[in-house]
């Protein structure tokens, strides 16, 4: 049926790569090609997720308005002889930091028990973390010939610019700080002090080029700007499945997800973050500790954990029991 074959995501915000694990997931599940719409997303920018979602043979299109969404589907009608695409696409709502009231989806997913207090969604809404594969990345665990912080944060516009420039200005210069930034990054005051700091180094943020960074450091640095709210961090899940302990910042979804000195350290300043540096560096039993039980929290939010929801969700969004069939359209 045309049904199990497309899939219509209409956020305009959500990252590329929280939509690819619904996407990814739904054509594993229901094992055939399908076709999936997206409200104009950064596609410079996503080009490895979008590249990742061809790659499983989702044929991605993209639309401005709902003049270009009706010639899209107008144009695949033709190839798969239906009249009634419109009706029956079973659009899927990932809500991972925003929520657009406007949207009208058959089913609503939710990244978090934060996200969905943030935005008031209903208590049964489904809750899937974006699609990790944690187990995967256990044991994989570069040796670091000096030791190594990295620091990381989430997309181009949340980065800490106040907390990269006091950590280069208090690292120790025995320790490499290995900065990610996203393409194009651009603050002068940020490049200048890197260049005149030899033990900092920088990576640039891409789909896959965050898991290289993460797996030549021997901890990491997670914090995002002060107006930015996180409601989950990939990164930081990928991070601690490395065995990498993390020093987190303390607001957001993380209290609700981890424990101070059990499987995570928070910090509320940068010299929480140098003690906690040092620490690291010099108690290999203090490491060892938090590498471990982090990796064993990090398993916990691996895919596999949430596939058979996700399953079920797929199940019922295609029989119709989330009112697909008595809709009179989509409202992306």
């Amino acid at each position: 049926m045309w049904t199990n074959e497309l899939i219509h995501i209409p956020s305009s915000k959500t990252a590329m790569n929280e939509l690819s694990f619904i996407a990814d997931l739904i054509g594993m599940l229901i094992n055939c090609r399908h076709i999936i719409l997206f409200k104009h997303f950064d596609k410079d920018y996503d080009f490895d997720a979008i590249s990742i979602l061809q790659s499983i043979g989702a044929d991605v299109l993209f639309y401005e308005d709902d003049a270009e969404l009706d010639k899209l589907t107008a144009t695949k009608a033709i190839l798969y002889n239906t009249n009634y695409i419109r009706l029956n696409i079973p659009t899927i709502y990932y809500s991972y930091g925003n929520y657009d009231k406007t949207n009208t989806c058959d089913t609503i997913i939710s990244a978090s028990k934060y996200n969905s207090i943030k935005y008031k969604l209903d208590d049964s809404i489904l809750i899937i973390p974006p699609a990790v594969n944690t187990r995967a990345l256990i044991g994989h665990i570069k040796p670091t010939t000096q030791f190594t912080v990295g620091v990381v944060s989430e997309g181009r516009d949340k980065y800490p610019k106040e907390l990269i420039l006091e950590l280069i200005s208090k690292i120790p210069k025995d320790i490499i700080l290995a900065v990610s930034f996203p393409p194009n990054y651009s603050e002068p005051d940020v490049i200048e002090a890197i260049r005149k700091h030899k033990n900092v180094i920088t990576y640039p943020v891409k789909f896959m080029a965050g898991l290289y960074h993460i797996s030549h450091c021997d901890i990491v640095i997670y914090g995002t700007s002060s107006t930015y709210d996180p409601v989950y961090s990939r990164t930081v899940i990928e991070s601690m499945a490395f065995g990498k302990p993390v020093i987190c910042e303390d607001r957001g979804c993380f209290r609700q997800l981890f424990q101070h000195e059990e499987n995570i350290m928070f910090y509320k300043s940068v010299d929480d973050i140098c003690r906690y540096i040092d620490r690291f560096k010099n108690d290999k039993t203090f490491y060892n500790k938090i590498s471990k039980t982090s990796q064993i929290r990090a398993s916990w939010e691996d895919i596999s954990v949430y596939a058979e929801a996700l399953r079920q969700m797929v199940r019922e969004t295609y029989s119709g029991k989330s009112n697909i069939n008595n809709r009179e359209g989509i409202n992306p």
